[in-house]
């Protein structure tokens, strides 16, 4: 139970982490508010790349939720499984 702790604490940062690349756009703006790299192909991998990893990162962080859940409902399966799915929504 106790390694639980830390993993929750590491998943938060780096969903914070993810969460602050996604909103920065590399290169900066343009007066109208679209990304100045708009038109390159390696802006565009780097965004569908930083999608997807905040997308595991926030699935990661829920497992790790869910299991911590189970623990500390000390195995009540009939209770806690209906839970875990309206986590993800």
């Amino acid at each position: 139970m106790k390694f639980l702790g830390p993993s929750l604490v590491v998943g938060a940062l780096i969903i914070t982490i993810m969460f602050t690349a996604a909103l920065t756009v590399p290169g900066g703006n343009k007066d109208t508010g679209l990304p100045t790299l708009l038109d390159d192909r390696a802006f565009k991998i780097f965004m569908i790349s930083d999608a997807i990893s905040l997308f595991v990162s926030i699935a990661a962080m829920m497992v790790t939720f869910s299991a911590t859940v189970v623990i500390v409902m000390d195995r009540r399966w009939e209770f806690v499984v209906p839970m875990i799915p309206h986590a993800y929504v």
